[in-house]
């Protein structure tokens, strides 16, 4: 049945005020979000979980990895005489679930070299300079299951003596470096899933002056990265530097060769002759990690500098004038530790440890920027944990001794944009921070993984924590904090919503005839309250809205008023010319 104009045109208003309360209770329930402080958030112990079999063998007897995730975490340990009775003089490889603290434990004759094929599976590697095929095994993490791999095809391609690392890329590929059977650099790619080799490309050649000693070559030769698409590898090729340093009796260059290598075609993209910094001459630079933004981030295994390669402009660069060693580092953001420079022989006689004051620099990887410099007190030991945004760094602080070890008791998140720290809670009894590489930023930045440990053969333990860094979400629009943005969309909403029904019934009513509104039970309702002025002008029932009726004029049938075009009575369509309503009888009234 057809409505009144103007109650039509109230929906929209309706359907604005609904819409505003709706976003209104929804603020009031929404919780506000954290507001910024000048002190970041401390970690929070959120579980603690006791290794079954390793225990304490000394300051570099464990190593942990773990998943980005956070899911898992793989320890490896040497287990020397004295504490074990069992397999001593073996390597124990134990993976743990970080969340209900389920353990496997594999035991292995040599150091097995791993690498997280996914956040589910783990590869291992076993080295042996005697063995005459590679031995590789995949490792389910959930259910603790080990599989040998064949590596023929591997071997083929790469002397199984002669593998310098693995890096793993997607759908269980890896890419394999190495030396082949005539010493020249090699990378393979090895999909552990078929166990095939699905293609292959040569690094460069060997001098055959230096002889085929495959030790020899794998160690000085190979210096090397891999985007992790497995498309592209970097090579330095430091052999002169090399060859001086192992006393060959040249003089050291003071360039290297980066190569940019398809791994596809196996075609050399691009050649750069690097000029190095004096304190990167006379070693091989170990890459550490290829940055988010494509430049390679590399360290002197020797004076531990660190520099910034970048692959495309050709360029090395040290990431500070002064003795430093690298602290920490993210996709996109450094962070060296600046040493003193005082001379010992300057230094007062009641120096104490926590005078000495360390310089903490964060350099933006791809301009190369210092974005910060603060002070850390001597018995802080950074860990290599730097937040995504380069913001927070995690660090290690001692709290007295633990036999005759320093007590590395609590940890920190430090702002290096501030220089404000908060401390977790110290650790129980003995217990200590195991080093400052055994702990893992994961999970996008909200956990850290620390090996904790116990001196005098005491057992090792995994410390979880919750950083209190959330993950990045978009940015809050206009207002930030609480309801204000949910509000100001209601109000929006609203507003427009009433405009709309105000605009529609105005161009309604110009339309529309006065008698319109008598249309429909509602219509009737409608003109028993409305009044008509002397003027023509009828005023709607709510007042708000005046409309101007046509004159009748008796000579042009076309503008003369014409009969209603529904019933009073029951509403029925009527004819124009009808004197009774056909649907109920009732006499049609005319003006």
């Amino acid at each position: 049945m057809p409505h009144d104009p103007s109650t039509r045109s109230l929906q929209p208003c309706l359907a604005g005020t609904l819409a505003f309360l709706a976003c209104l209770l929804l603020a009031l329930i929404s919780p506000a979000p954290a507001q910024a402080t000048d002190t970041p958030p401390a970690p929070q112990l959120e579980r603690s979980i006791e290794l079954d079999d390793v225990r304490y063998e000394g300051s570099n007897s464990a190593i942990m990895s773990v998943t980005d995730d956070g899911a898992f975490a793989l320890v490896r340990q040497f287990r020397s005489s004295g504490s074990y009775v069992e397999n001593e003089g073996k390597y124990s490889l134990t993976v743990v679930n970080l969340s209900d603290g389920t353990q496997h434990q594999f035991i292995y004759d040599k150091s097995p070299a791993t690498a997280f094929l996914d956040s589910k599976t783990a590869l291992v590697h076993l080295p042996n300079w005697a063995q005459s095929a590679s031995l590789m095994y995949k490792i389910d993490l959930a259910s603790g299951t080990s599989t040998e791999l064949d590596t023929s095809e591997l071997d083929s391609v790469i002397a199984p003596t002669a593998i310098r690392g693995i890096y793993p890329g997607d759908d269980g590929a890896v890419a394999v470096f190495g030396v082949d059977m005539s010493a020249n650099p090699t990378m393979a790619i090895y999909d552990t899933n078929s166990e095939t080799v699905t293609r292959s490309c040569s690094l460069g050649s060997y001098p055959p002056s230096l002889g085929t000693d495959l030790t020899f070559a794998v160690n000085v030769l190979l210096t090397y990265a891999v985007t992790d698409d497995l498309s592209t590898a970097y090579v330095f090729d430091s052999l002169n530097q090399a060859q001086a340093l192992l006393g060959g009796g040249a003089e050291i260059d003071p360039t290297c060769t980066l190569r940019t290598i398809d791994t596809s075609s196996g075609d050399t993209v691009s050649t750069h002759e690097l000029s190095v910094p004096a304190e990167a001459q006379g070693l091989v630079l170990a890459p550490i990690k290829l940055l988010g933004n494509g430049r390679i981030l590399a360290v002197n295994q020797v004076s531990e500098h660190a520099f910034i390669v970048d692959p495309e402009a050709g360029t090395i660069n040290p990431l500070s004038d002064v003795a430093h060693t690298l602290a920490a580092y993210s996709d996109t953001h450094v962070a060296v530790l600046e040493y003193p420079t005082l001379p010992l022989s300057d230094m007062p006689d009641d120096l104490v440890e926590t005078d000495l004051q360390q310089q903490i620099c964060v350099i933006d990887s791809a301009t190369g920027e210092t974005v910060s410099t603060n002070s850390l007190p001597g018995d802080i030991q950074p860990t290599p944990c730097l937040s995504a945004d380069g913001t927070y760094l995690y660090a290690l602080k001692t709290s007295g001794t633990a036999d005759v070890y320093v007590r590395q008791a609590f940890i920190l998140a430090y702002d290096l944009t501030t220089g404000a720290s908060a401390s977790s809670e110290e650790l129980e009894s003995q217990q200590m921070f195991f080093s400052d590489t055994g702990t893992a930023l994961v999970d996008n930045n909200r956990t850290l993984v620390a090996l904790v440990s116990e001196p005098s053969e005491g057992p090792f333990s995994i410390n979880v924590y919750a950083t209190g860094i959330e993950a990045p979400g978009p940015p809050v629009s206009f207002i930030s904090g609480g309801a204000a943005p949910v509000l100001l969309g209601a109000a929006g909403i609203a507003v427009i919503s009433i405009i709309i029904g105000a605009v529609l019934t105005v161009r309604r009513n110009k339309k529309a005839p006065a008698h319109a509104s008598t249309s429909g039970p509602a219509g009737r309702a409608g003109a028993a309250m409305s009044s008509t002025t002397a003027g023509g002008d009828a005023m709607t029932p709510s007042g708000n809205h005046r409309t101007t009726s046509v004159p009748a004029q008796a000579s042009d049938s076309t503008l003369a008023p014409a009969a209603p075009r529904f019933c009073t009575a029951c509403g029925a369509p009527l004819d124009p010319h009808a004197k009774f309503c056909a649907h109920c009888g009732s006499p049609v009234a005319h003006r």
